[in-house]
């Protein structure tokens, strides 16, 4: 049994950790009295709309159509991912969870169908989820926050009876290495010369950086996705920027029935238990998203694949 996670930032902020693009702007880029003047242009920018910059990396590509030239946008990568670095390990090393949290969080972490439905549960009798399972993570954050949750000494980590994690990728990069700050192909490139442009597509699309640096980290992990049995979505946005894993899925959906997608929600709004019809509303809408990101048209999704996704909606996991 093969299961596979996609881990966002949500999993820092669930932690505590004030890691998004909003915390790092005004927390320290904001405050950073030492920038360059491209960078002071783009914090003018954010400043001048913070509804788009709160996903920094979209805003960057779109950015780029206000930068001259190759070398003003290289200097202005670098820095900007110099501060965000110097921001990023100051709240990771503020992280030191407590034994009881890691012991939760493993509970948790072996137990992915944990907090499914009882009314959902019907739909999850073919999943074998019966032992040796493998566990793989690929992570979109930078930090190490699971590596402490899970009190990590290397990669490879018997979790339990028949339960090994096999390995955690952090396909964007990680703290003190090279980081990626990008967008997923180059039609989110706002300068039009830029998309022309291999050097600058070298930094800013993501699976072109990895291949520039030599890496081999997006194909191990298209290779995990087509071996998963059981994908966990926590603490990610579905955001555009990824788009191509989001795309991975779907084509697996259509293309196989052993695949079961479970994604994790948190609403903004408290739900009262007065009112837990609403979770009934929340589900739809975010099914029809999830559904679209993954390159289904509206409407066309057979209930089969329908049937293989489940949504877990404010649940305790990993708190």
């Amino acid at each position: 049994m093969n299961i596979v996670y996609i881990i966002g930032n949500g999993l820092d902020l669930a932690q505590g950790l004030k890691t998004s693009y909003a915390d790092f702007y005004k927390k320290h880029l904001k405050k950073n009295d030492h920038c360059s003047p491209l960078l002071d242009c783009m914090r003018q920018d954010i400043e001048s709309d913070k509804e788009l910059w709160s996903d920094m990396e979209f805003a960057l590509g779109l950015y780029t159509s206000k930068i001259q030239n190759e070398e003003d946008f290289t200097n202005l990568y670098y820095e900007l991912s110099d501060n965000l670095q110097e921001y990023l390990k100051q709240q990771e090393s503020s992280f030191s969870p407590t034994d009881e949290l890691k012991h939760r969080f493993l509970d948790d972490f072996i137990k992915p169908t944990k907090y499914i439905a009882d009314s959902d549960r019907n739909r999850l009798k073919s999943l074998n989820l019966s032992v040796p399972i493998d566990i793989s993570v690929i992570s979109l954050n930078y930090t190490n926050t699971l590596q402490k949750l899970l009190s990590l000494e290397r990669q490879d980590k018997v979790l339990g009876t028949g339960i090994n994690l096999r390995q955690i990728i952090h396909v964007h990069g990680k703290l003190r290495d090279t980081i990626i700050i990008g967008v997923d192909n180059e039609s989110q490139i706002g300068n039009e010369l830029f998309k022309k442009n291999e050097n600058v597509k070298d930094l800013i699309v993501k699976e072109q950086s990895n291949t520039a640096m030599k890496n081999t980290m997006h194909r191990t992990c298209d290779r995990l996705l087509r071996e998963a049995q059981l994908v966990v979505l926590y603490g990610v946005s579905i955001g555009d920027t990824d788009a191509r894993w989001w795309n991975l899925l779907g084509n697996q959906l259509k293309s196989r029935n052993n695949l079961y997608i479970i994604r994790h929600l948190y609403t903004k709004e408290k739900i009262p238990p007065t009112r837990l019809q609403r979770y009934g509303i929340i589900e739809r809408n975010e099914q029809r998203v999830l559904l679209q990101k993954m390159g289904f048209e509206e409407g066309k999704c057979s209930e089969s694949i329908k049937n293989r996704l489940f949504f877990i909606i404010n649940s305790k996991n990993f708190l």
